[in-house]
């Protein structure tokens, strides 16, 4: 009898679910100008590696506990700008294997790729090797690069008429800043991209560390955001993509709202599934997204002051060319996408949240978000007046210099002006 109860109840779930998601597409019809499609590819190594994310790690990888995922959402709007949002389960993807996926692509695709900066997959920027040797395995990494090319051009042929939605639901007691007290941006923003008769994608966006795993850990997995994609797209079907926030300086689980005290694959699935059901709970909420779809993007030059990273760049263990690196400073990039009423930060790494608050005001949207780790991963992103604080010791030795903050801020205020 139990069983058939359960059985009933999640039959309704479902079936009042799919009644929510239809009657939010059916009330607007209107100003449907975009097209979309979706997709993922497997980037699980096919052996052992060394990891990133944790220093002191020894040894490499000793085995696959979930497999890691390229996934892939295109966007073209109704003038025939494509857009291609990217996530990867890595640990961080650099400018340099950016701009060789678009050597391959050439410029009718904006490229938005970004990383779930989860912290127990291959070292991709290489600097959890020795001092002596890249951490990266290079092989591994062309691999990688002509997986997302395959993916992004097999997506771009399977485009269809599309509506927008977003939805945005409160992370609260979700994450904790180790760093500042209170000082986390707790929305969590869904995208829901559908066709005329299913869900193509779901884009989610929050800022928090996927650190579920210790430096302990041997297995390859794609931590929390793993399983929060697996769980949505059970649940709403389509490709689901997960684009982390404001993550830098230090938000992290907080494991305390899990009844959790060790770090382990329980608090990843855990984790990554309340996020899920908080999406899905907003989903009544949904607005549908109308309105242009426009990129703007500026290449700043960054005074490169971390000695640790100079070292690595000029010895080859962070690969560089003269479009990532040139007179002691790092080129990247940043950009602001204009979607409807919403506008998205394109961070090229881990901003404070108090950073990315403040950029967020010179913002003029509706719905302002913020997605770290984009086309690049400069490491800490700190403001110049804090740079210095004792409470971003750790930071300092993972960020560019303390000239970062404000460089980006600045790029980001002509952005906005425009």
């Amino acid at each position: 009898m139990k069983s058939f109860v359960v059985f009933v109840l999640k039959v309704s779930f479902f079936f009042v679910l799919t009644i929510i998601l239809l009657k939010c597409c059916d009330s607007e019809k209107t100003n449907i100008s975009f097209k979309a499609a979706a997709g993922s590819i497997e980037i699980t190594p096919s052996e052992n590696v060394i990891m990133g994310g944790y220093f002191g790690r020894e040894g490499r990888s000793e085995g696959v506990h979930d497999n890691l995922y390229a996934r892939c959402l295109i966007l073209e709007s109704s003038d025939g700008k494509h857009v291609a949002f990217v996530s990867l389960d890595l640990i961080g993807f650099l400018r340099y294997d950016v701009l060789e996926i678009k050597k391959e692509l050439g410029n009718n695709i904006e490229l938005c790729i970004f990383s779930t900066h989860q912290h127990s997959g291959p070292d991709t920027i290489g600097i959890w090797g020795t001092l002596s040797k890249s951490g990266r395995n290079e092989n591994y990494m062309m691999g990688i690069r002509k997986k997302i090319v395959d993916l992004i051009k097999s997506t771009n042929e399977k485009l269809e008429t599309a509506s927008i939605y977003v939805a945005q639901a409160s992370g609260n007691g979700l994450s904790v800043n180790h760093r500042v007290a209170g000082e986390i941006d707790e929305t969590i923003t869904a995208l829901l991209i559908k066709g005329e008769n299913r869900n193509i994608a779901t884009l989610v966006n929050f800022g928090c560390h996927p650190e579920s795993l210790s430096g302990k850990n041997k297995l390859l997995t794609a931590d929390f955001p793993g399983y929060l994609v697996k769980k949505l797209e059970k649940e709403l079907g389509g490709t689901a993509l997960f684009a982390n926030g404001l993550l830098g300086a230090m938000v992290s689980i907080d494991r305390k709202t899990l009844n959790l005290k060790e770090k382990n694959f329980e608090v990843a699935e855990k984790f990554g599934n309340e996020i899920a059901q908080r999406i899905i709970a907003s989903l009544p909420s949904a607005k549908l997204i109308t309105g242009n779809l426009t990129v703007r993007k500026k290449v700043i030059s960054v005074p490169l002051e971390n000695p640790l990273f100079q070292t690595a760049i000029e010895s080859k263990i962070i690969p560089a060319s003269e479009a990532t690196s040139n007179k002691g400073c790092v080129l990247t990039e940043v950009g602001i996408i204009s979607l409807g009423e919403m506008k998205i930060m394109l961070v090229p790494g881990e901003m404070t949240p108090g950073l990315g608050m403040k950029i967020k005001k010179l913002l003029n949207a509706n719905y302002k978000i913020a997605f770290g780790l984009v086309n690049d991963e400069i490491g800490y992103i700190i403001l110049s007046e804090d740079f210095s604080l004792p409470l971003y010791k750790n930071e300092r030795i993972k960020s560019l210099g303390p000239f970062t903050g404000n460089i980006i801020y600045q790029a980001f205020k002509e952005l906005a002006a425009h």
